[in-house]
C-alpha cells in the first residue's frame, strides 16, 4: 500500500477548498497557491492512497452477525472480508499482516488517547488499546458492538476500552476531547459520500489535540 504523510494546519483545512478524491484513487489534492498559504504540523492526516471508492454500501449486520463457534481467534476475526475482484474470502496470512502493519504504523505514533471511528471486530482495538491510556469507539452495527464487548470483558488488558453504537458523524455523543489520534481505518469507502467523509474528517479534527493525528487507511 501507499501512503502519504499530508501536514495540516487546523484553521486552514476549515478554510481552504479541498478537491478530494478523484473517486478516491489519487492523493488529496489542494492548490499551489493554497498550499503555500498555510501549511504546518499541527494535524498529520495519514491517507491510504490506493484505497478504492466504494458506492455500494455493505449490510454490516449481515457481516459480523457470524457464529462465534465458527471463529478461532476473537482478536482475529475476519469473517465478512473478501476480495471485492474475485468475492472469495481474503487469505488469512495476508489479513494479519495487513492488520498487524496497520496497527504498528499506528503505534509507532506513539498515540495515548485513541478513537477509532468503524470498530469491526475489534481488530484494532485488540492491538492498539494495551499500548494506550484511552481507547474509545463506535460503530453503526449492533452486532459489531457487541464483538468489541465481548473482547474488552475477555481480556482485562482492554478492560479501560470504550465502546458505543453511532455513526462517524455522530462523534459528538462519545464525549470524547482531546484525543492525540482518531483512526478511520477500511470503513471510509463505506461512507455514503464525499461530503459525508469531510464532514467526519472535519468532526474528526475537531477532537483531536494540537499535534495528533488522523489516521485513515484501507
Amino acid at each position: 500500500m501507499e501512503w502519504d504523510l499530508i501536514p495540516i494546519d487546523k484553521d486552514w483545512f476549515f478554510s481552504a477548498k479541498i478537491s478530494w478524491l478523484n473517486e478516491w484513487e489519487n492523493k488529496v489534492h489542494v492548490t499551489e497557491n493554497q498550499w503555500s498559504k498555510r501549511s504546518s504540523d499541527d494535524i498529520s492526516i495519514f491517507i491510504d492512497t490506493t484505497a478504492p471508492f466504494v458506492t455500494d454500501l455493505e449490510v454490516f449486520d449481515t457481516t459480523y452477525n457470524v457464529s462465534e463457534e465458527k471463529i478461532e481467534d476473537i482478536t482475529f476475526d475476519i469473517s465478512g472480508w473478501t476480495n471485492s475482484y474475485t468475492n472469495q474470502p481474503i487469505l488469512a496470512e495476508q489479513m494479519r499482516q495487513w492488520i498487524d502493519s496497520t496497527a504498528a504504523r499506528i503505534l509507532d505514533l506513539q498515540p495515548k488517547k485513541v478513537l477509532e471511528i468503524g470498530v469491526g471486530s475489534g481488530m484494532l482495538l485488540a492491538r492498539i488499546a494495551p499500548q494506550v491510556k484511552q481507547f474509545v469507539a463506535n460503530d453503526v452495527s449492533p452486532y459489531s458492538i457487541a464483538k468489541a464487548a465481548k473482547l474488552i470483558a475477555t481480556f482485562p488488558e482492554l478492560a479501560h476500552a470504550e465502546v458505543q453504537q453511532g455513526g462517524g458523524h455522530q462523534l459528538s455523543t462519545l464525549g470524547a476531547k482531546g484525543m492525540d489520534m482518531v483512526i478511520i481505518n477500511s470503513v471510509a469507502q463505506y461512507f455514503p459520500s464525499q461530503s459525508y467523509l469531510t464532514k467526519v474528517i472535519l468532526e474528526s479534527i475537531e477532537i483531536l489535540e494540537d499535534g495528533g493525528h488522523l489516521f485513515i487507511g484501507d
